[in-house]
């Protein structure tokens, strides 16, 4: 985890986060940019639980990302705590939390005055989530993007073994796009509320722009090809931490982990 201020950068552990955020970030008062990235490997976590057994607990290497509802606690810190940061332009956090709690909480009447980009995980963008589910997640984004009066760029993912997807706004292009291994039907309901959102952040009615790539031409063999598949933009994950990763999903496949 990444802390970035004026002059100021701190890497923390995972086991401090949750401290930082109820307790720390208000002696950060000049917080410019939050990211954080919380790594796992899928064959890796299946192979300690075949050995384990089904009802051996976990430590934090072995488990898999934030399901919904679990580390809510900390989702729903870093959502009402984070307006509070008056200099806070940049928070990514990629699988530590559930985008869908963070949101939750996150468009209650709190302005973040300076954010400029938002980034979070949600393991409810897969191939087989319930079309309502994946509808309630993005209209939920986009109510709290009306809390963001200088938000340029908000990005949902997931990326796993087998499947990759991202749900973006960029305010510069109007426009929201879906880059995914399968393709989805926005509602009407989703389509309606990012409407409402170009209008407060442009002052007028010329709608959203809606834009699709679908990757049909494979399936990523870990959750590091999906993501660059995905091509995510800078800030999310560190550049080498990527490539670690990409190699560690080819030497396991070499040896058929």
């Amino acid at each position: 985890m990444q802390f970035v201020g004026a002059g100021l950068l701190l890497t923390m552990t995972t086991h401090e986060i949750e401290s930082v955020f109820f307790v720390q970030t208000t002696k950060l008062p000049q917080l410019r940019q939050i990211s954080v990235f919380e790594d796992f490997n899928e064959r890796c976590i299946q192979h300690l639980r075949a050995l384990k057994g089904p009802y051996m607990m976990m430590d934090d290497r072995e488990r898999l990302p934030a399901r919904y509802g679990e580390n809510a606690q900390l989702a729903r810190a870093m959502a009402l705590i984070g307006p509070e940061l008056e200099f806070l332009e940049h928070l990514s956090v990629a699988f530590m939390i559930d985008a869908s709690i963070f949101l939750l909480h996150c468009h209650r009447g709190r302005i973040w005055h300076r954010l400029q980009f938002l980034s979070l995980t949600s393991r409810m963008l897969h191939r087989e989530a319930y079309v309502d589910m994946v509808s309630t997640l993005l209209t939920r984004a986009a109510l709290a993007a009306k809390c963001m009066p200088n938000l340029e760029r908000l990005l949902l993912w997931n990326a796993v073994e087998g499947e990759s997807c991202s749900f973006e706004y960029r305010r510069s292009e109007k426009a929201i796009i879906w880059t995914a291994t399968w393709d989805v039907k926005f509602s009407e309901e989703v389509i309606r509320a990012w409407n409402e959102v170009v209008d407060l952040h442009f002052f007028s009615t010329t709608g959203i722009r809606i834009v699709k790539n679908i990757l049909r031409y494979k399936d990523p063999l870990s959750h590091a090809e999906g993501m660059t598949m995905l091509n995510l933009p800078p800030g999310i994950v560190d550049p080498i931490s990527l490539f670690q990763m990409q190699d560690e999903a080819l030497w396991e496949l070499r040896f058929k982990l």
